[in-house]
């Protein structure tokens, strides 16, 4: 370690932090609060260069590091006790080519500051639903969200990539390294830069227009329409969190498309699924209500996450969903 913060001190345009300085607990702040995580320091590089030098020097000196953006990795990943953590929200650009329909970003981008970037010139991507995530993170590991019916995955939109690998060597991803990182994200090296692809900014219809705990009624529904026709243009998300009154199923209406007169004939089809306590879709921009949930997400939580992956809500799933959901 005593040669890392050597190779810090004649290379005074990173910026890092110990556990006694003022910014190191607004630093290490995580999406999952866990005290007993704590680096010994996180550098805060601006640069594609500055990431590979400090690999370089870390890799050298054999000391154990990790990488963070959002720092959203639910089982606490993101930070290494007593170890370096490279924090990449520092590079964070957005270059758009209109004529290409591309942009590249920074591997640092979170996705409230990719979204109002992109709407500055009227464009949009796929993205994730909250805020505060690391665009990359979410895009290379699958990234289902908000317009991925319409436009794909987050992996679908990744179109080149420059990674930085263990030998501390700025790469350009080739098409095998490509198609590797969309889907096992920085296991290659660390993404300093992808470009993915834009599209032209339509008006959209979004909120959530279900607060009641019918789920078994939403799901039914739901399931009928799908055998029938879901157009590309929508996406739904349900969710059960808790409210002023309990605990309440919410559902996120999305429909990408000016033509908002089928958008509200959409809507009426998903409020007939079950009784609806209050209704809230209104047009905005993805920005605007990208931004509008930050409030809504808290800002760290105890504790993990388990997951299981499924091809379909059942009935059997959906009464188990149900039936805790009530507990």
């Amino acid at each position: 370690m005593d040669q890392f913060f050597k190779f810090l001190a004649v290379n005074p345009r990173i910026k890092y932090a110990t556990p006694t300085w003022p910014d190191f607990g607004s630093w290490r702040a995580g999406f999952v609060v866990d005290e007993d995580t704590i680096p010994a320091v996180i550098v805060r590089p601006r640069f594609a260069e500055d990431v590979a030098a400090l690999v370089s020097v870390l890799a050298t000196n054999n000391v154990p590091f990790s990488v963070r953006v959002g720092g959203h990795d639910m089982f606490g990943r993101s930070q290494i006790h007593d170890a370096v953590t490279i924090d990449l929200r520092e590079i964070a650009y957005v270059d758009i080519d209109h004529t290409g329909h591309t942009a590249r970003l920074g591997g640092g981008i979170l996705v409230a500051d990719l979204i109002k970037e992109l709407e500055k010139d009227n464009l949009v991507t796929p993205h994730g639903v909250i805020p505060g995530v690391g665009y990359v993170g979410w895009a290379t590991h699958g990234g289902y969200g908000l317009l991925s019916t319409q436009y794909g995955l987050g992996v679908d939109q990744i179109l080149d990539a420059q990674v930085v690998d263990c030998e501390g060597r700025i790469r350009h991803a080739d098409k095998d390294m490509l198609k590797a990182i969309r889907g096992a994200g920085g296991l290659l090296g660390i993404i300093v830069e992808v470009t993915i692809k834009v599209y032209p900014l339509g008006q959209v219809s979004e909120a959530s227009p279900s607060r009641t705990a019918a789920i078994r009624h939403y799901n039914n529904g739901y399931h009928q329409l799908k055998q029938d026709y879901l157009p590309s243009s929508l996406s739904l998300y349900q969710s059960v969190m808790n409210g002023p009154s309990g605990k309440a199923l919410t559902v996120l209406f999305c429909w990408a498309s000016s033509d908002m007169e089928t958008g509200l004939l959409w809507l009426s089809k998903v409020q007939a699924f079950s009784p609806v306590a209050m209704c809230t879709v209104s047009p905005t921009t993805m920005a605007a209500f990208t931004l509008a949930t930050e409030p809504l997400m808290p800002k760290s939580v105890h504790g993990t996450m388990l997951t299981a992956n499924i091809h379909e809500l059942t009935p059997e799933v959906v009464d188990v969903i149900g039936f805790h959901s009530s507990l």
